[in-house]
């Protein structure tokens, strides 16, 4: 096979085979370290957020409405603070947490694992609001997915 036709067979292979890094070896783990994480967060009707704090001061007005001690000092240069608060529920048993942050070269996602217990658990009727602050490694475009668990008891 000549030179011409070896390039050829390659850039059809290329096209109906992709990049030759496989998908999963384009996806990392992007760190994060959890900040702040509670049941009692403000109340919110409007439901769950996902809020992206890309500034010391815009940390600091989010942090006031949470029951913390201190404001973290985040580097903004190299990271983004998120908040992910599931909004006001009426029990206890309900939690939010981070299942993975993927990178893919272009974006990170971020999938949050929303959960709360089975219809036959014990709760107590307070409200809540779970919420957790994250600061993620990462000054890309940031988009989020959501998981859901019931857990439930014996």
């Amino acid at each position: 096979m000549n030179c011409k036709n070896k390039l050829k067979l390659f850039l059809l292979l290329f096209v109906i085979f992709g990049s030759p890094l496989s998908y999963s070896e384009q996806l990392k783990n992007v760190e994060y370290k959890i900040l702040e994480s509670g049941q009692y967060g403000p109340y919110i009707d409007s439901g769950k957020q996902f809020i992206v704090i890309n500034s010391a001061s815009q940390l600091k007005n989010e942090f006031r409405k949470y029951p913390v001690n201190s404001i973290p000092d985040v580097d903004f240069r190299k990271s983004v603070v998120v908040l992910i608060n599931m909004g006001a529920k009426p029990s206890t048993g309900y939690e939010v947490d981070v299942e993975t942050i993927i990178d893919n070269n272009e974006k990170v996602t971020i999938t949050a694992t929303f959960s709360n217990l089975g219809s036959n658990c014990v709760v107590a009727a307070v409200m809540t609001n779970p919420y957790i602050f994250i600061e993620v490694a990462t000054t890309k475009n940031i988009l989020f997915n959501e998981h859901h668990v019931i857990k439930e008891c014996e």
